[in-house]
């Protein structure tokens, strides 16, 4: 038995990626800026220290996650 697209004679590949997602400059404007936002949030992610309550709630999670449980 065929699958419906070996039928009409159209590979997975000839097929468009975003085919339901229409592209206007709208739409590209507002993929741009997030992904300017993303990309200005993670950058030099590593070097940065940790703020106070950052430090806290990784402390807390780092000790639910060795069993040591919240006390």
């Amino acid at each position: 038995m065929q699958s419906a697209m070996q039928k009409e004679g159209t590979s997975f590949l000839d097929r468009p990626v975003l085919g339901g997602i229409r592209l206007n400059w709208w739409t590209l404007i507002c993929a741009l800026l997030i992904v300017m936002i993303v990309g200005t949030r993670l950058w030099d992610l590593g070097p940065r220290a940790y703020s106070h309550d950052e430090s806290i709630h990784a402390s807390w999670s780092w000790d639910l996650y060795t069993g040591r449980g919240y006390q």
